[in-house]
């Protein structure tokens, strides 16, 4: 499922991005835990709800 839909990937590795906070172990969390359940991750970030929410995110 996650594997083919690109949008849905970089939703997710943009929350795993701004969840980490520019933070290496962080960044090494935020990672395991989309390997684990990814909704985990975009809830967290707040791109849950809204698929096109992580395009205005600004670093």
């Amino acid at each position: 499922m996650v594997d083919s839909d690109i949008e849905l990937i970089e939703r997710i590795q943009v929350g795993v991005i701004k969840l980490s906070r520019g933070d290496l172990i962080l960044l090494r969390k935020w990672i395991g835990q989309a390997n684990e359940d990814w909704r985990d991750v975009l809830d967290s970030a707040g791109f849950y709800r809204d698929p096109k929410a992580h395009l205005s995110w600004k670093p």
